[in-house]
């Protein structure tokens, strides 16, 4: 038998945005409520009617919608809320159902620093160089092109 919660999807976002955990519902059966935790804690009960009980001081914080699909948002996202969330949908019977998704803070990449060989051997493509610095979440790429005096380009 299905259960009341189809499946939650992990949420990638910028910081200071919503971020928004969506879970599929299966419609044909009726809940009691959803609880939200993260972290071991309880953020959030939400019942059907549109009751949500806070289980945080950061009630403002937090918003939920329940219907053929529920959706947990947290306002204004930092790097603290990067974290595994719960969701527990409790059904009448004394039923549970959990499905577990991450949010994930998106950041820019910072501007890296390229550090050259210069014990590279003119003639060889033998060297050693690397970037370091924020490369960003998701990471970003690089391409480091290098030009004789030839016009020979060699892209690494």
């Amino acid at each position: 038998m299905t259960g009341p919660l189809l499946s939650c999807n992990s949420s990638l976002v910028f910081e200071m945005e919503t971020g928004n955990i969506v879970c599929e519902m299966n419609t044909s059966i009726t809940i009691d409520n959803i609880t939200v935790m993260t972290a071991g804690q309880t953020l959030i009960t939400v019942y059907p009617n549109g009751t949500n009980n806070y289980f945080s001081d950061e009630f403002d914080k937090y918003q939920s919608t329940i219907g053929t699909i529920f959706t947990f948002g947290i306002k204004n996202v930092s790097c603290r809320d990067k974290d595994e969330y719960t969701f527990t949908v409790n059904v009448g019977d004394g039923g549970r159902c959990s499905k577990t998704a991450s949010l994930d803070i998106k950041a820019e990449s910072g501007k890296p620093t390229l550090v050259i060989d210069y014990s590279w051997t003119e003639g060889t493509n033998n060297g050693n160089h690397y970037c370091i610095g924020d490369v960003g979440n998701p990471p970003g790429t690089m391409t480091l092109e290098i030009k004789d005096l030839h016009t020979t380009t060699n892209n690494y």
